[in-house]
C-alpha cells in the first residue's frame, strides 16, 4: 500500500489539518443542503456508495481516501483502480482523523467524495411513478427511494418540503438507489399534476381513509402513486387531484396505520404484482 501511495500522491503524507479549503468545502457540502442544490453537488460517504455515484457518471470533484480504505479486503483493489482514472488534483489522501471529521457516521469506511450530481430528466412516458408528498425523514425518503426502484417504477418525485433526497442519510438508506433511478426534488405539487395529466398518469393516492383496497386498483394503468407526510398523511391538494385514493386493510383492534415507507413498499409491490402476473 505504501508504494501505491508514492505513487499516486507523489511522495507526499496524508493531510492532516481540518483548516486544509478542501476539507472546509467538503463539510459545507456535507452539512448544507443549500450548498449543495446551489452548487449541483453531492457528499458521498463510504466504499460502496462511492464506486456507485460514479458508476452511475455523477463526476468527482475530490475523492479523499486513507489507508482503511485502499486496504479494505472486499473493496481495496476497486477503490485503488477509481483512484488511478482520477486526475491527481481531485484525489487527497488524508488521514483517518480527517476522514472521520467528513464522515456522517460514526465508522468512517475510509473514502468519501463530492461529485458533480449527473442531472435526473423525467421520463418522457413512464407507466410507474412514485410522488412524495412532504415526507421529512430522510430515513423514509430513502426506503421508498429503493423500493421504488426494486419494484420497477420509473421515477420518484418529491414535492417542496421533502427531505434532501441526496443527504448522506437519504443516500444511506437509499443504499445508492438514487443512482439508479430518475429521482427530482422541489417540485411544486400544480407541477406533478400537470406532468401527469399530459402524460395519461391516474394519480393514485395512499390514504388510510381511501375506499378502494390497495390490491383493488388495476395497477397495470399507468399511474403516480402518492404518499403523503408521515404526520399528516397527504395535503388537501393533493387529495383534491386525486382520482382515486387506495388503502391497505389492517387487522381489527392493530395499529392505526402503518409507517410511511412500509405502506409504499406494500402498495409498490402490489403494483408490481399486478404487472408481473399480467
Amino acid at each position: 500500500m505504501l508504494n501505491f501511495v508514492k505513487v499516486v500522491c507523489c511522495g507526499s503524507g496524508p493531510i492532516t489539518s481540518k483548516a486544509n479549503n478542501r476539507v472546509k468545502h467538503a463539510r459545507k457540502v456535507l452539512m448544507n443542503r443549500r450548498v449543495r442544490e446551489k452548487e449541483g453537488l453531492i457528499f458521498v460517504e463510504g466504499i460502496r456508495l462511492v464506486l456507485d455515484a460514479v458508476a452511475a457518471k455523477n463526476e468527482p470533484e475530490v475523492l479523499f481516501f486513507s489507508d482503511r480504505a485502499i486496504s479494505n479486503r472486499d473493496y481495496g483493489a476497486a477503490v485503488q483502480k477509481l483512484i488511478r482514472t482520477l486526475p491527481n488534483d481531485k484525489v487527497v489522501y488524508s488521514s483517518e482523523e480527517i476522514l472521520q471529521h467528513l464522515a456522517d457516521t460514526e465508522n468512517c469506511q475510509g473514502v468519501a467524495a463530492v461529485l458533480k450530481k449527473k442531472e435526473a430528466i423525467a421520463p418522457s412516458q413512464p407507466s410507474l411513478v412514485l410522488a412524495l408528498d412532504r415526507l421529512s425523514d430522510p430515513g423514509n425518503v430513502g426506503t421508498l427511494i429503493r423500493t421504488a426502484a426494486g419494484a420497477g417504477a420509473h421515477a420518484v418525485f418529491l414535492t417542496k418540503g421533502s427531505a434532501d433526497p441526496f443527504s448522506p442519510k437519504t443516500l444511506r438508506a437509499g443504499m445508492g438507489a438514487q443512482f439508479r433511478i430518475p429521482v427530482l426534488p422541489n417540485w411544486e405539487w400544480t407541477d406533478i399534476e400537470s406532468y401527469s395529466r399530459e402524460r395519461g398518469l391516474a394519480l393514485i393516492v395512499a390514504d388510510g381513509s381511501g375506499d378502494v383496497r390497495h390490491y383493488s386498483y388495476d395497477w397495470q394503468e399507468p399511474s403516480v402513486l402518492v404518499v403523503g407526510a408521515e404526520a399528516d398523511g397527504p395535503s388537501a391538494e393533493v387529495l383534491k387531484s386525486a382520482d382515486c385514493c387506495v388503502s391497505i386493510p389492517l387487522a381489527e383492534d392493530s395499529a392505526e396505520s402503518l409507517n410511511a415507507a412500509v405502506a409504499g413498499a406494500v402498495i409498490l409491490f402490489e403494483a408490481q404484482r399486478q404487472r408481473l402476473v399480467g
